[in-house]
């Protein structure tokens, strides 16, 4: 389920109200990444420079120890989706964590841009490995 909101004591003591044999707790964190700018881009077979107006438009990953919504990703922080919730045609099961993760590539909305960027971005709690990813996209002089 979602995660959940308790308060530690002075000495570092965590009241759950509940019997779990798993758990974890840490301060909420915000992991952003940003690339530089994109001038080396799949975009056909074309040559793409760093001046030229560029758009992504999908974004291949590998993760790994990665929670179903742990990732998000776009082309700026401002227009960010999440990784899909369907594999192969499937609903992901509640709290799945993909030890390893290598699907189709995922659409991204970008717009026209010379400084596009990837821009990817992670929540505490929960986990995220992004081991590689590929951006492809479009451009045009």
């Amino acid at each position: 389920g979602d995660p959940q909101t308790y308060t530690a004591d002075g000495s570092g003591n965590v009241t759950i109200g509940q019997t779990c044999t798993n758990w974890m707790a840490g301060l909420p964190y915000t992991a952003q990444w940003q690339s530089g700018k994109l001038g080396q881009l799949r975009a056909g077979s074309s040559e793409v420079s760093l001046t030229m107006h560029k758009k992504l438009s999908a974004l291949g990953l590998i993760l790994a120890d990665t929670h179903h919504k742990g990732l998000k990703y776009g082309q700026d922080f401002d227009h960010l989706r999440s990784l899909s919730q369907t594999i192969r045609g499937r609903p992901v099961t509640a709290d799945t964590v993909y030890v390893d993760y290598e699907e189709h590539p995922l659409a991204i909305n970008g717009t026209w841009d010379t400084d596009a960027r990837l821009c990817l971005q992670s929540q505490a709690p929960r986990p995220c490995t992004v081991v590689c990813a590929i951006a492809e996209g479009d451009a045009n002089a």
